[in-house]
């Protein structure tokens, strides 16, 4: 980590910041950001650190509206209005004079509305019409005539809504809950292209859409136990308790998506914090966003919320911080309508103040949860460094608790305030007295990751849910668990306990779900249409399925023209960070997060073989083209390589692990000094004979290895004036050349050796596909766009938008080449092909 003191810091700082407004005003928002970012993490301590959040935040709200111009574009030469409208009026919401040649975001809009207010009054001159005919001809020929008409007319005269007004919070009456989902009701197969991605890119166009936008965020139970608020996406559904009713839903701003939702306790007020930094107040009477304010950190996840036992404070907690901030007391002055059926328009609004910044520790840590202790005196928050900080409300860590060095991902109180309980990413649950912290007791309670606590409201007995797809329940008088329900999907996001004493749960694939207490009858469920982010792509070497892995730890298998899946499961307990197919396709093998590797049977997903790598690591995945093994990359550079029939498995402790940098330092003494663990990021090259491996360093190294010899034959190629690997590597069909996605763009390296590395792309990526011919290369940007270069000469010949300006985080190309997936942090999957 850099610091501050350091003579050299002021030169680097300087050139920094200089290549970083360079390119702001270049428009080259992406490489900005990442500069930006870059100077954030490697000084946190820096003066100037506001400014370069503020500039992270400024060139991503600038990617954002690029993206969405690019949308409204392309969704106006197809001939779909309503969808370059949608995309105009997020643009007018966050910039209205945004301009882009000669034409700004609003005036187009206004083009827009005039030409739908055009095409209404031709409508409606056309129905005047046709009521005069209606009266001439009498009841049975006019109403005959009036058919025919009307079919006729339907596609010239299409019935429009009215404009709606351009606000930045949209407030509308839900649906009644259906059935059948959305998705279910649209056509499910569809023809795939008889053309390869690479004979026609300017025919390139979206072929399904798997998957909603909008990921789950956990379920809330108000206090008085009347509503549950179920946020998905951008939107927060409101149900009756009693009768998961759906009542209303309320959004935020399209571009952004909640991340955490909770009630003060005097019921009152309603807190949302979001993926993009902001956090929203509303009132719990109107169910109505009230104000909006942004953390001292903007851009940055908030991953807890908590407001105080007197309901005058909210506390949000992101990566290395914590906001509080003072609630003014306003008189209670509503009273909950019964009737929800028209949008009741919000006339309060609150102006928050900031109270103080809490900075936890030197370095970044996440706050998974935060939570007041009874009195309001104390906040107590559950860290990524494995500890519970009870802070006085200046900010001073009074009390540090350590439960046994895993995350504390989940707080909760009992009901008289004695007692506070702690699951971590362990799995285990600890419980604590307070308000001396003196330790109770300590247990193994779920085989993932702990996600929700909440106490029974006697106090006897606590629930929790984990990533294992349980929700338990802990009598504590003896702490003898039992499983209460087990999922085969999803990983439970919240539990809660109604004030009648039912037990309510949400789950990962927006699932609500209610039971009797004690007799664990299911009462009631709902679905909601929602996605998950998809971190893992594949398609099945046969041509006949698409494979999916979720960061809820799911795996789907897909028709490869069909969007309807063929089958579903929970693969892993942390979300899921590779897969491959044997290479005929007869089986399935994943690596998540957990640092489990598991093999499955096609296409039901029955598990038929486990390795285990490093825990809590994500380890990275090839096959061999015999596929007799699988090499893992692993903690600390370290490799192993598994044989598939019989399971033995052999680690690499010589070669990489001994590799040195220019000074002669060993690797591994280097990422020990530092504190600093490095994922093997590697791959396999198409005769299985070669391995690449990123080496860490500045700028960024690749060492190649044979994949058998172990260290025995190494080599290392630097890649010139570029940082370190964003993760991606793909060798050439022919294995003359090694493709490296990297934050300073994308190389191309020649093997063998002897001819130099030559840049393709100059802007960070985070995924990348190779053609099976070797003749596409294909980048998933932050943006949410997808470029396409064209090989050998390197040119960028397609853009495609796909994904609402979200993160492409995963991309694979079919055999055959005809088929691109890509997958987002919208929560979508999408297919491409010629048209």
């Amino acid at each position: 980590m850099g610091s501050v003191g350091n003579p050299e810091v002021p030169e680097i700082l300087a050139r920094s910041l200089e290549r970083a407004r360079r390119r702001e005003a270049e428009g080259l928002w992406e490489e900005a950001a990442q500069i930006y970012a870059w100077l954030i993490e490697r000084f946190p301590e820096a003066p100037e650190r506001s400014e370069w959040e503020e500039g992270v935040h400024r060139c991503r709200q600038m990617l954002q509206l690029e993206a969405d111009w690019a949308a409204a574009e392309e969704a106006d030469r197809a001939g779909d209005r309503e969808a370059a409208r949608a995309a105009l009026r997020r643009i007018v919401d966050q910039h209205p004079e945004f301009e882009r040649g000669g034409r700004t975001a609003r005036a187009w809009l206004e083009d827009l509305e005039r030409e739908r207010a055009a095409r209404q009054r031709r409508y409606w001159a056309f129905a005047a019409a046709l009521g005069s005919v209606l009266a001439a001809l009498g009841c049975g020929a006019g109403i005959a005539l009036a058919a025919f008409v009307w079919r006729s007319a339907a596609g010239l005269f299409p019935l429009l809504p009215s404009p709606v007004p351009i606000t930045r919070i949209l407030e509308t009456p839900s649906p009644s809950p259906s059935p059948v989902p959305a998705a279910e009701n649209e056509p499910s197969v569809f023809p795939l292209p008889v053309m390869p991605l690479s004979a026609a890119p300017e025919r390139i166009a979206v072929l399904a859409r798997w998957g909603t936008e909008g990921v789950p965020a956990g379920a809330a139970l108000s206090p008085d136990g009347r509503w549950i608020a179920f946020p998905i996406g951008n939107r927060v559904e409101w149900f009756e308790a009693d009768t998961l009713r759906s009542v209303r839903t309320l959004e935020i701003p399209a571009a952004d998506v909640i991340s955490r939702l909770a009630f003060s306790p005097d019921g009152r007020w309603f807190a949302v914090g979001t993926e993009g930094g902001r956090i929203y107040l509303g009132s719990v009477a109107e169910q109505a966003i009230v104000s909006s304010l942004v953390p001292k950190h903007r851009g940055v996840l908030v991953e807890s919320l908590a407001f105080s036992p007197d309901s005058l404070r909210l506390a949000a907690g992101q990566t290395g911080e914590i906001d509080l901030w003072a609630i003014p007391g306003v008189p209670a002055k509503w009273e909950l309508s019964a009737q929800f059926a028209i949008p009741v328009e919000a006339t309060l609004r609150v102006r928050l103040s900031p109270v103080s910044t809490l900075s936890l520790e030197r370095h970044p840590m996440r706050i998974f949860d935060l939570l007041f202790a009874s009195d309001g005196e104390q906040l107590i928050a559950g860290s990524g460094a494995g500890a519970i900080h009870f802070l006085d409300p200046q900010g001073q860590e009074i009390r540090r608790l350590e439960p046994d060095g895993a995350w504390v991902t989940a707080l909760a109180r009992s009901p008289d305030g004695a007692l506070l309980a702690a699951g971590d990413s362990s799995g285990r649950i600890s419980l604590w007295r307070l308000p001396e912290g003196a330790a109770v007791a300590a247990f193994p309670a779920h085989a993932g990751g702990v996600t929700a606590l909440a106490f029974f409201p006697d106090g006897a007995a606590l629930l929790s849910g984990g990533t294992d797809r349980t929700i338990r329940v802990w009598p504590l008088r003896d702490r003898a668990g039992k499983v209460w329900y087990e999922d085969r999907i999803a990983w439970v996001d919240s539990v809660g306990i109604t004030v009648d004493g039912r037990v309510m749960a949400s789950f990962s694939d927006g699932h609500l779900r209610i039971w009797r207490w004690p007799d664990g009858q299911p009462e009631r469920e709902i679905q909601r249409p929602s996605g998950m982010y998809p971190h893992a792509l594949a398609f099945d070497p046969a041509g006949r399925w698409l494979a999916a892995g979720f960061a809820d730890g799911t795996l789907r298998i897909w028709p490869i023209s069909s969007t309807r899946p063929l089958a579903t499961w929970g693969a892993h307990t942390l979300w899921v960070d590779r897969i491959v197919f044997h290479p005929e396709g007869r089986w399935l093998a994943s690596a998540g997060v957990d640092g489990k590797i598991y093999g499955w049977s096609l296409p039901g997903g029955e598990r038929i073989a486990a390795f285990e790598v490093d825990p809590g690591w994500p380890p990275d995945l090839a096959i061999t083209p015999d596929g007799e093994f699988l090499i893992a990359g692993g903690f600390n550079l370290r490799i192993y390589r598994f044989a598939v029939r019989t399971g033995e498995r052999a680690v690499m402790e010589t070669g990489f692990l001994q590799v040195t940098d220019e000074a002669g330092r060993p690797l591994r003494d280097l990422l020990r000094a530092r504190d600093f663990h490095l994922r093997s990021t590697l791959a396999l090259s198409p005769d299985g004979q070669r391995l690449a491996l990123h080496l860490p360093g500045i700028p960024g190294e690749i060492a190649l290895d044979s994949a058998f010899a172990f260290g025995r034959s190494l080599q290392r190629m630097p890649l010139p004036e570029g940082p370190g690997l964003s993760g991606v590597m793909a060798f050439s069909p022919d294995g003359r050349w090694l493709f490296a996605g990297t934050w300073g763009g994308v190389w191309r390296l020649p093997l063998p050796e002897g001819s130099p590395a030559e840049r393709l792309v100059s802007e960070p990526v985070l995924s990348m596909a190779l053609s099976p011919r070797g003749d596409l290369l294909a980048l998933g940007r932050f943006s949410g766009r997808i470029d396409l270069i064209r090989l050998p000469d390197g040119q960028r010949i397609r853009t495609l938008y796909g994904h609402r300006g979200e993160a492409v985080i995963a991309l694979a190309i079919s055999s055959d080449g005809r088929v691109l997936a890509s997958g987002a942090e919208d929560g979508t999957i999408v297919l491409w092909g010629v048209r």
